[in-house]
Parts: structure tokens; sequence; C-alpha cells
């Protein structure tokens, strides 16, 4: 049986609410919940539109901030490459 994904609600204030454990969490918190093996959806708060993409994507650039690994770099290039043409 699969466990249904975190829910997380992103207000405009930026503050992320994971409405699953019912408490406020931050990037951080996200990153260790995913690398835990959960799933989660993220969405804004008064559109519900989904933005766990957006949300993953500011999380890694907060984690190269603070370790700059050619590891997450040569990953990410990949990532770009699969993106629609612009």
């Amino acid at each position: 049986m699969t466990k249904a994904p975190y829910r997380i609600k992103r207000y405009a204030n930026r503050k992320l609410y994971d409405l699953t454990a019912k408490k406020y969490v931050n990037l951080k918190q996200i990153v260790a919940l995913i690398q835990a093996g959960n799933s989660l959806k993220i969405t804004e708060a008064m559109s519900a539109k989904e933005i766990t993409a957006y949300v993953l994507a500011e999380a890694i650039a907060a984690h190269q901030k603070q370790d700059n690994s050619q590891a997450v770099a040569a990953h990410l290039m990949q990532v770009v490459m699969l993106l629609p043409e612009a």
C-alpha cells in the first residue's frame, strides 16, 4: 500500500505549512522528507496551483549556496536538457 503524499501549502508570505504533520516546515525539512523516501505535493494556498517543482528548485538552489557540488550541477544540466525548447 502506497502512502499518500505529504500535502504542503505555501502562503503568500512564503511560509510552507505541512498539512499532514500540521506544522510549518522549511526547505531543509522538505529535502529531508524526500530523502526519507516520502512523496509530496506543494500548492499555493490562495490559488491551489501546484508548485512542487518550483519549491524543489528553490530547495536545490538553497542547498547549492551551502555546498557547491559539481554532481548536483551535472544533474541539473541533464534536467535542463529535458525541458521543452524555449
